[in-house]
């Protein structure tokens, strides 16, 4: 990131002063010009009151003198028949380069005050996130307009004096400013490339695989659902979506599910039937609970809006991210680059309320079947999370292969492992980041000891594997 860091500095800053040099120098050459020209207009002037005053026999070779200095005037004069204009060209580009500059610089601080404003409060980065975006996004844009437009001017310039002394040298100096071309058309495709990146931040939509359950086609489903939402004090969700490749999640997001691309809006509970089949009614009631309650939380829907609009940043980025792997170019790298230390700077901010709200939904789910049932729950979908990710490419590598069935079997046949670095692991969702699994369970209060341990590396027992099913299949069973 170091790195990173360092190439937004010499794309805001350092090139715009770079793209000072030119002008300056045009600046130079418009003041040479004109002392050259005083000079020889005074030379001229007095070899001519010589002339008037001594007459040509005083001094045979004035008057060829003055004859060379006047048509070398007049070629001076013609040279410079568009000096103003090149004056003003020159001056132009400076200032635009130097307003380059500026723009850099207040992107550059732009991004420090926002990230030190987002830790203040999470009021502060549910309003600072999207609109801080939005004017990094336009201030890039704007940082290579002007240096676009600085670079035309220095060109303007060059024409401008290759014009004027076409009669003398033609377009040939030109030719050798080739590089000067060159870099505006590269700061044109960088421009046009920047407003098609930065752009509106595209609308989130999750695509899952899965399969909607309303209410009359589950309704002993619905009736579990609705009792722990009545303990914990939480809404209902409108949609329940049952499917394989997420864990367990809420959102507010609109939802697409495939195959049969449904497309849902307001608040879905997703739940996994990989976990459900492997884990006890009261583990999985502890965590609903805790998906519940970010529902149940007075800035649920804030939590959810800002963690829309971090993924919808991150695709953003990963947009420019696979532009850039499809054609390689230095042109995709400045947005990229500036867009990455952005969003870095305000993680820190995003991640810290957005760990703050998983506790307190842990501390909101606890309250279904207690803070163990809890705890045990969130050490065993830890636990499994692997072992699910390997039955879930089973069924996908070989035809006719149920991911479910895969999971229990492997399971019943291989103990599960719970490595010391697992409980540092930080469980999978796809709009937000948890804490990692030993601070949710201190934060409930629950030793981390052997009796914990072994109810989450557990086999699968048979009422595991059968619960959810005969809840499913049973309107009339109750949480």
């Amino acid at each position: 990131m170091t790195t990173i860091r360092l190439r937004v500095f010499a794309f805001l800053l350092l090139l715009p002063l770079g793209l000072t040099l030119l002008p300056t120098l045009q600046l130079y050459r418009v003041h040479v010009s004109r002392d050259e020209q005083r000079e020889l207009t005074l030379r001229a002037q007095q070899a001519q009151e010589r002339l008037r005053s001594e007459g040509v026999a005083a001094d045979p070779r004035a008057e060829g003198r003055l004859t060379r200095d006047t048509e070398k005037l007049q070629e001076l004069v013609a040279g410079n028949e568009r000096l103003a204009e090149r004056e003003v060209l020159a001056w132009l580009g400076l200032g635009v380069a130097l307003a380059a500059f500026v723009v850099g610089c207040g992107l550059l601080l732009r991004i420090r005050r926002d990230s030190r404003r987002a830790q203040a409060s999470f009021e502060t980065l549910l309003a600072t996130l999207g609109p801080g975006w939005r004017a990094v996004s336009r201030g890039v844009l704007l940082h290579v307009a002007l240096m676009f437009g600085a670079m035309v001017a220095m060109g303007l310039y060059e024409v401008s004096w290759s014009w004027s002394h076409f009669a003398s040298v033609g377009w040939v100096p030109l030719v050798f400013l080739l590089p000067l071309w060159g870099a505006i058309i590269a700061t044109c495709r960088l421009m046009l490339r920047s407003a098609r990146s930065l752009g509106p931040l595209p609308p989130l939509s999750l695509e899952l695989l899965g399969r909607v359950l309303p209410a009359d086609v589950a309704p002993g489903l619905w009736r579990w659902v609705r009792q722990i939402a009545e303990r914990v004090g939480a809404p209902m969700p409108d949609h329940v979506v049952v499917g394989l490749s997420q864990g367990f999640f809420v959102t507010s997001a609109p939802v697409c599910v495939l195959p049969r691309r449904q497309e849902l809006s307001g608040r879905t509970l997703y739940l996994p039937l990989t976990f459900l089949s492997v884990l006890s009614r009261d583990e999985a009631a502890s965590i609903v609970g805790h998906e519940l309650g970010h529902f149940a939380m007075q800035d649920t829907e804030r939590g959810v809006q800002l963690s829309v609009t971090h993924r919808r940043m991150q695709q953003g980025i990963e947009r420019l991210a696979a532009q850039e792997e499809e054609a390689p170019s230095l042109f995709n790298l400045p947005a990229l680059w500036t867009s990455i230390v952005f969003l870095e700077q305000l993680d820190r901010a995003y991640f810290h309320f957005s760990r703050e709200h998983e506790l307190r939904a842990d501390a909101i789910g606890a309250r279904v079947k207690g803070p163990e049932a809890c705890a045990a729950a969130l050490l065993r979908v830890t636990a499994l999370a692997e072992h699910v990710d390997r039955a879930l490419e089973a069924s996908q590598l070989e035809a006719g292969v149920n991911a479910v069935d895969a999971l229990v079997e492997a399971l019943q046949m291989h103990p599960i492992e719970l490595p010391e670095e697992i409980l540092d692991h930080t469980l999978a969702h796809p709009i937000d980041t948890h804490p990692p699994t030993r601070v949710r369970i201190e934060a409930l209060s629950v030793p981390l000891d052997a009796v914990l341990i072994q109810r989450a590396v557990r086999r699968p027992s048979a009422s595991d594997t059968s619960w959810f099913q005969s809840l499913l299949d049973s309107p009339s069973r109750a949480a």
